[in-house]
């Protein structure tokens, strides 16, 4: 049968906890010796034990190894440290550009004005003035994209309407007759200055008629 798991608790017998950690201690530096030989690493291990005394195992000096550690973690930590107070300058920054914001917007609105001089004052009224310039501008821009938007709308249903229009009855071209034109149909008006042939031709009978009437008579 195989060991049964061991609990990972803290062994309340004095003697047991000595026998182990003198047992456990020999175990991790042999794993540490196995570790550098087979990877070729450098190892350092330090223990101190209940009773505060000391055990270590390097797999080179330990001195070398602390300063090599002490260097590598160094220039880690300088660089955290530059980093966190850049992060805390950066949130100051931010924290009274956050105020100043916060000051202008309430002096906006018209509150907080009790301690402001004639010059902050002043200077309010124009920051006012000027976000009321840019606003009529705003505005204005608006009305007039909207105003060419409608009359753009307007020439396309005036179109619409014009091409949707039933074709006038007799025209033989297929016009179409728009609603705003009036079909004034033309009349000829004829000027008679002149007899027509027929008529000159009655009348010169007529003529003869009578001269024959004459001659008999005579």
């Amino acid at each position: 049968m195989g060991r049964g798991k061991i609990e990972i608790k803290k062994i309340e017998n004095v003697s047991c906890r000595q026998v182990t950690f003198s047992k456990r201690r020999s175990g991790l530096f042999k794993k540490a010796h196995e570790l550098s030989v087979l990877c070729d690493a450098v190892v350092g291990i330090i223990v101190f034990s209940n009773t505060s005394r000391l055990y270590e195992f390097s797999s080179s000096s330990m001195r070398g190894i602390i300063d090599r550690y002490n260097r590598a973690t160094g220039s880690s930590t300088s660089q955290m440290q530059v980093e966190t107070v850049q992060e805390q300058t950066e949130l100051e920054i931010l924290r009274h550009e956050v105020a100043r914001l916060q000051n202008e917007n309430a002096m906006l609105k018209g509150n907080d004005l009790g301690g402001k001089s004639i010059l902050e004052l002043q200077q309010l009224e124009r920051q006012l003035n000027d976000s009321l310039v840019s606003v009529l501008r705003k505005k204005e821009a608006m009305q007039s994209k909207e105003i060419q938007c409608s009359k753009l709308k307007i020439d396309m249903m005036c179109f619409n309407l014009s091409t949707q229009l039933p074709i006038q009855p007799g025209s033989g071209t297929g016009h179409r007759v728009s609603p705003n034109t009036v079909t004034v149909t033309d009349i000829e008006t004829t000027l008679q200055l002149w007899p027509t042939c027929s008529e000159h031709s009655k009348a010169k009978e007529v003529t003869l008629t009578r001269r024959e009437s004459n001659s008999s008579s005579c």
